[in-house]
């Protein structure tokens, strides 16, 4: 069975369903150990996946540089995220690209971002092999109350303009 992905009508492609449950499995399994605090958060990434992250200003080449750079604290803080409006494009034969809007909380502090995930499956398991996070504007700079509004907005303005 086939479902649309999800994004934009316009020019959105099919993506098999077995597909998109064995991605949204491993993006599920991934959130619950950061969410935990677990070290187990960065099984997603392959040992040779790159990382574009808003915490770092150069390209982090390797999956123990990324947990060298943001593991440390993973246990010590209260954690989680939740995607909003997400898009899975597929990369016949074996890959995929994931994009969403995302807000973290880390303690009682909310960081809204813009995240794209290219994903592979290898030895029969996906994994990131690149991740980029770029921050969304705050609230206070689009005069809405917060992400899911930005976002509601951002596509209602973009259908008005299609």
């Amino acid at each position: 069975m086939e479902r649309e992905a999800q994004g934009p009508a316009h020019g959105a492609e099919q993506v098999p369903e077995g597909l998109a449950a064995e991605i949204l499995a491993a993006l599920a399994a991934s959130t619950a150990h950061y969410e935990a605090g677990s070290a187990r958060y960065f099984d997603l990434f392959s040992p040779d996946a790159t990382f574009f992250s808003a915490g770092e200003p150069l390209r982090l080449d390797t999956r123990q540089a990324f947990e060298s750079a943001f593991g440390p604290h993973l246990g010590e803080q209260l954690r989680a995220y939740h995607f909003l409006g997400p898009r899975i494009q597929p990369l016949p034969p074996d890959g995929a690209v994931f994009t969403s809007h995302v807000r973290y909380r880390v303690n009682f502090t909310f960081v809204d971002m813009r995240l794209t995930l290219v994903l592979a499956r290898r030895q029969g398991a996906w994994q990131a092999i690149h991740l980029h996070l770029s921050p969304l504007p705050s609230s206070a700079d689009t005069g809405t109350t917060g992400l899911a509004e930005d976002v509601t907005q951002i596509v209602a303005t973009a259908a008005v303009g299609a």
